[in-house]
C-alpha cells in the first residue's frame, strides 16, 4: 500500500540532464527510476542529509518530475520501503516458504534478515530513518503497523509450520512471534546504525540462540543451526 517539504541541496553533486538530454519515459517508467534512486540516495546520505534535488540528479530526471510524483521527502522514504516489500522482504519469505521444515524456515528468516551484505544493510538503514518518521506522523505510523500485521503473521505462519511437522515447539505462538520480532528490531539497531557494537554475524548467532527455545523439545535429528 504506497503511502503519498523540501530540502536545500548541497553543491558540488553532478547536474541532472538538461532537458534535451533526458530520454521521455513512460510516468510509471520514471517513478520507479526516482524510488530507486532514492534507495540508495538516502541510504548512503541519511533522509535529513538529502534533499529533493539530489533524487532529481540521482535519478537523471528534472526536479520538477519528482515533486510531480511526490510531495515530500518523506513520501520517497515511504515509497521506496513500499518498494523493498516486493524486492527485498517477498524473495525471502518465499525462499523460507520453500523450506522443507519450519525450523529451516526459521533460520532462512534469520540468516537473511541478519545477513552481513550491503544490499541487507541498506534495506535497514532505510528502515531505522523511517522509524524515526513513524514516531511523529500517523500516516506513517499507520502504514509502518500494517507492515507490522504482516509481518507477524508471516513468522506465526512459520512458527505454524514448524509445530505440525514436529521440528519447532512453541508454548505461545502469539507471544512467541513478537518476542522474536522484538529481538529482531533490537539487533537491527545495534548492528546496523553506523559504529555499531554487533557485527551481523554475532546478531545472527545471537538471535538464533533465542530462538533455541522454539525447538529445544522438539524432535531430535533435525540437523544443527
Amino acid at each position: 500500500m504506497p503511502i503519498r517539504d523540501t530540502n536545500d541541496s548541497p553543491e558540488g553533486h553532478r547536474r541532472a540532464p538538461e532537458a534535451s538530454g533526458r530520454t521521455r519515459q513512460p510516468t510509471e517508467v520514471r517513478r520507479r527510476l526516482i524510488i530507486e534512486a532514492a534507495g540508495d540516495t538516502i541510504a548512503q546520505r541519511g533522509l535529513f542529509g538529502t534533499s529533493m534535488r539530489d533524487i532529481a540528479q540521482a535519478s537523471g530526471v528534472s526536479l520538477g518530475t519528482v515533486t510531480y510524483h511526490f510531495k515530500s521527502l518523506q513520501n520517497i522514504l515511504a515509497s521506496v520501503l513500499d518498494h523493498e516489500m516486493t524486492a527485498f522482504y517477498e524473495p525471502i519469505l518465499e525462499e523460507a516458504r520453500r523450506s522443507s521444515s519450519g525450523r529451516e524456515a526459521l533460520l532462512t528468516l534469520i540468516s537473511a534478515f541478519l545477513d552481513d551484505s550491503p544490499r541487507t544493510r541498506r534495506h535497514w538503514v532505510l528502515w531505522l530513518d523511517f522509524w524515526a518518521l513513524a514516531a511523529h506522523y500517523d500516516t506513517y505510523s499507520a502504514w509502518q503497523h500494517d507492515v507490522y500485521l504482516r509481518w507477524h503473521d508471516d513468522v506465526r505462519a512459520v512458527l505454524a509450520h514448524g509445530m505440525a511437522d514436529g521440528t519447532l515447539s512453541a508454548k505461545d505462538p502469539e507471544q512467541d512471534t513478537v518476542e522474536f520480532m522484538a529481538m529482531l528490531d533490537g539487533l537491527v539497531v545495534q548492528t546496523f546504525l553506523p559504529d555499531s557494537r554487533l557485527t551481523p554475524a554475532e546478531a545472527r548467532d545471537s538471535l538464533r540462540k533465542f530462538a533455541e527455545r522454539f525447538w529445544l523439545s522438539a524432535a531430535q535429528g533435525t540437523g544443527g543451526a
